[in-house]
């Protein structure tokens, strides 16, 4: 059998024939950005109409997820070409240190940036995730880096969990604002350091008339879950309740004052049987 000899031209046209097509994230539409209760509907109008936006309240309540679909959203529209995450990357031990982990500075930032990288798969999915993060449409923003820097181009900026950010931190990240979009999302009664600047900042804003949107979420506002919802408003009810009986102490020393039970931890309260 006479061998078929191709040419190069011929070789170059069988090969982009054989090749595997490129992996492409799939078209579709984005789902609606819906407010479900009246202070998410607040937050939404704010971000959409004022160029720096507080976010103050507890867990649940939708703050983090409906910026980042927010931004998602503008990027989608082309109305936006640039989602950058900051973050206080406050460990167990309440230390900053992000050089031991491996990889390059989006990997390190990975595991505090794992709840916003989680709404933006499930709005657009991993491919096109992984690319976004590949053409930095979408980049973090550690603190150790941040001097120095500048944000603008109309990029979206989220500062989330920034109770848990000190008045230095905070100083450092409002002075790196340009012509962007900023949201500062955080929950006051929930920081892991002893010298929180969020409500300082919140204070300041105030103050100096700086032209800050502020919304404020309470536990009546909490999505996730009712079981998030029922032990959020417990912890408050505990801390009420101290903060009340520290007050009445204070000026009250000499009378006698209510005691509260201590909490029944004996195994007859959690016994199965």
């Amino acid at each position: 059998m006479a061998t078929v000899r191709l040419t190069k031209s011929e070789k170059r046209q069988t090969r982009k024939a054989t090749k595997p097509p490129k992996t492409q994230a799939p078209e579709f539409s984005l789902a609606p950005l819906s407010p479900k209760n009246a202070a998410q509907a607040k937050y939404l109008s704010a971000i959409q109409k004022h160029q720096q936006v507080f976010a103050l309240g507890p867990a649940g309540a939708g703050k983090t997820y409906l910026a980042t679909h927010y931004a998602v959203q503008e990027i989608m529209a082309e109305r936006c070409k640039k989602f950058i995450v900051a973050r206080p990357m406050i460990s167990s031990d309440r230390s900053e240190n992000i050089g031991f982990l491996p990889g390059d500075l989006n990997m390190k930032f990975t595991p505090w940036a794992i709840p916003i990288l989680d709404v933006i798969e499930k709005l657009v999915g991993k491919v096109r995730t992984q690319e976004w993060l590949r053409k930095g449409t979408i980049e973090f923003a550690p603190f150790q880096f941040m001097r120095g820097r500048t944000f603008d181009g109309g990029a979206i900026v989220l500062l989330d969990e920034a109770q848990n950010c000190t008045k230095e931190q905070l100083r450092l990240f409002v002075t790196r604002l340009g012509e962007c979009k900023v949201i500062i999302s955080g929950d006051p009664q929930q920081s892991d350091i002893r010298d929180s600047g969020l409500t300082y900042v919140v204070a300041l804003a105030k103050r100096y008339q700086i032209g800050a949107e502020i919304c404020r979420f309470s536990s009546r506002d909490i999505v996730r879950s009712r079981l998030c919802q029922a032990w959020v408003e417990a912890f408050d009810s505990e801390n009420d309740f101290d903060v009340d009986m520290k007050k009445q102490s204070e000026h009250r020393k000499d009378s006698i004052l209510y005691v509260r039970p201590p909490l029944d931890f004996s195994s007859e309260r959690f016994d199965a049987d």
